[in-house]
């Protein structure tokens, strides 16, 4: 932990202490300080005859910076999460969690570069109990650094070219288990539709697991494009080329086909669909967004190779809540930095979470297929607000079209997840806002977990109060039911009430 945390200050750090003429504006720079008791009838997460009542006391500081320059922008979450058992029926605990994010222009339209530092606690076990505030088990520290330079340059107005790189490192912290370092390029020539375009582009992909390196992952490719554009916001694609990809002790060297569709009739609705033939068989990359000035949602479908360093130390898609009210937003406040804000105030004034449900965190010391499904929606009225969620995300081991999949061994992180939420919060005064929330999670591991299920639901019914501008009080009940099958956990009931205060310096 306190590795994490010298790591985390140490990046945060790093992004901040930049030339103060690239932070020509400062948006915010806010303290925080939350505190929090919650009563719980089964502290220990005890099967039913074994529950042990329990005091949980949560200390939460934290420091949130928002700068906004004509060259730089920051963002940066950082803090420390502390919880106390009174009875000892957990462990107490201190993690340290925060994100800092920074973009910079070197070369106005030309060279720009991100990086981010991500620290985070996820489960430790894919099959226990979701992380969760309040409660000190299954949970293991994350770390992720990355870095992004890119570099795009137009010879004309439809003809460009761009280069791009990322360096990260993932951090896991738990014993037996692999650090990930991954690397991905990609160089692209490309002649806009206007209305027939083509493009040429190279790629290559490279995964290092450091306890295993027969499971390293290399994938590149070259591919060729032509596309065309039609009804004025209709665009349709096609390419071909050639991709070698590198893991599991062997290399093969095959073709690859593609066709795309695009359809984006404004910049409000957007619509993508490619799919592929590639060396693992068929893939594909299916989105839709629309937002309205009351209205935003998101469904997307994918089946793609993937790493635990693509899953780790990111906000998963479709589960950050003030993306979507961002994208709300965006019309009436075009500015970012004044559309941050209000986005802050408006989640802390309502006592709304800060992520809709997504699929949890499996690591794996191999290369996986992944077959994903997500929607989420999220409606802003006067003084309502309703978010719904859904997914499913399948993980199996990465396998080439045609291969013996029966004669894997050791394939113990694969499995199938699905679940949602709905949260529906109302502002009854200016000052009470009340909520009702409602969220399920189940896992069934598949290969050699195969028989191991989890189900996890949870009901919420909360109050918010506002008692100054800078001080909310919140609380509750909340309860909780854990089904598995897996022999080395315990199924249970937990009902628990909680008060909690949140002020903002």
């Amino acid at each position: 932990m306190k590795r994490s945390a010298l790591r985390l200050a140490v990046g945060i750090a790093a992004m901040a202490l930049l030339p103060t003429w690239a932070m020509a504006q400062v948006v915010t720079t806010e303290a925080t300080l939350q505190v929090g008791v919650t009563g719980t009838t089964n502290g220990s997460l005890s099967p039913r005859g074994d529950e042990r009542a329990d005091l949980v006391t949560t200390i939460q500081p934290g420091l949130n910076i928002r700068r906004q320059g004509k060259q730089v922008s920051l963002m940066a979450d950082f803090g420390l999460d502390m919880m106390s058992y009174a009875k000892g029926t957990q462990r107490d605990r201190a993690s340290p969690r925060g994100r800092a994010e920074i973009n910079a222009t070197v070369v106005d339209r030309i060279f720009v570069v991100n990086a981010s530092v991500d620290v985070r606690q996820v489960e430790l076990d894919p099959y226990a109990s979701r992380a969760q505030l309040g409660s000190s088990s299954n949970l293991r520290a994350s770390e992720t650094y990355r870095v992004a330079p890119a570099f795009t340059y137009d010879f004309t107005p439809r003809l460009g070219f761009a280069a791009h790189t990322e360096q990260s490192l993932t951090r896991q912290h738990v014993d037996g288990v692999s650090d990930l370092r991954s690397t991905q390029t990609t160089l692209r020539l490309e002649q806009k539709p206007a209305p027939v375009g083509a493009a040429l582009e190279v790629s290559r992909q490279d995964t290092h697991y450091t306890s295993a390196s027969e499971d390293n992952l290399m994938v590149e490719s070259v591919r060729a494009s032509a596309s065309v554009q039609f009804l004025d916001d209709w665009t349709a694609s096609a390419s071909a080329g050639r991709e070698r990809s590198e893991f599991a002790l062997g290399t093969r060297t095959e073709p690859l086909y593609g066709l795309g569709l695009q359809w984006m009739p404004s910049p409000r609705t957007t619509l993508r669909a490619n799919i592929d033939d590639r060396f693992f068989g068929r893939g594909w990359d299916i989105g839709f967004q629309h937002r309205t000035p009351s209205l935003s949602m998101t469904f997307s479908l994918s089946r793609e190779p993937v790493t635990s360093s693509a899953t780790l130390g990111r906000v998963e898609a479709g589960t950050d809540l003030s993306a979507f009210l961002d994208a709300i937003l965006t019309t009436r406040y075009p500015d970012p930095a004044e559309r941050g804000a209000l986005v802050d105030k408006f989640l802390n004034s309502r006592g709304l979470p800060k992520v809709v449900p997504g699929a949890g965190s499996v690591f794996a010391d191999y290369a996986q297929l992944q077959t994903e499904g997500n929607a989420a929606l999220v409606w802003v009225s006067q003084r309502n607000t309703l978010t719904l969620s859904a997914y499913q995300r399948t993980l199996r081991r990465l396998t080439r079209a045609g291969d013996d999949t029966a004669l894997q061994v050791g394939v113990e992180s694969d499995s199938r997840q699905q679940g949602g939420g709905i949260n529906l919060n109302r502002r009854m005064t200016p000052q009470l806002a009340i909520y009702l929330g409602a969220q399920w999670s189940r896992i069934v591991g598949l290969s050699d977990r195969e028989g191991d299920s989890t189900r996890e639901t949870r009901y919420r019914l909360g109050f918010v109060h506002n008692l100054s501008a800078f001080t909310v009080a919140s609380y509750g009940l909340e309860h909780t039911r854990f089904a598995t099958t897996v022999t080395t956990l315990n199924s249970y009931v937990v009902n628990s009430g909680f008060l909690g205060l949140n002020h903002r310096f």
